[in-house]
């Protein structure tokens, strides 16, 4: 029986998730910038946009078939170019909603810190009154979260 070392580091992927195809892509200046502006607007780093640009499950079937028609020959950093500068990429959330997470997140984690201190006083012995005043603000805690997340995946976030 062989015996496995742990040389530590991340663990490797599962094969599904390895991107070890590379596909070069040429653009001039211009188009380059076109992308390049495109993909600061998706709030996203210029390989994230070109690679929801090139798998964008956006079009209709009418324009898919036509795009496949006219790729069907063409190298596939031709489409990948073409897809870049023409497909509609866009964020989930908007650079105001990503600022109110990035607030909310730094909040919750204030909130765990002195949750986490309380909790350590109650189960050395000397806060156990205090128990149940945790519990209702860990379930608190719970419905605020929820009510975000409602909140971010609505459209009308800011009612």
């Amino acid at each position: 029986m062989k015996e496995t070392y742990n040389k530590g580091g991340r663990p490797p992927k599962p094969g599904y998730k390895k991107r070890g195809k590379p596909v070069m892509t040429r653009f001039t200046a211009a188009e380059y910038a076109i992308v390049q502006q495109r993909a600061q607007n998706a709030n996203l780093e210029m390989v994230d946009y070109i690679r929801a640009a090139a798998g964008s499950g956006t079009l209709d079937g009418e324009r898919a078939v036509r795009l496949i028609a006219k790729f069907k020959d063409a190298p596939l950093s031709e489409f990948v170019r073409y897809a870049a500068l023409r497909a509609e990429v866009r964020t989930a959330l908007t650079e105001e909603q990503l600022s109110a997470v990035k607030e909310l997140t730094m909040q919750l984690r204030n909130i765990g810190t002195n949750i986490n201190a309380i909790a350590r006083k109650a189960n050395s012995g000397l806060a156990r009154e205090y128990t149940t005043d945790l519990r209702q603000i860990l379930s608190d805690l719970s419905k605020a979260k929820d009510c975000v997340i409602q909140k971010l995946l609505k459209d009308d976030w800011k009612d």
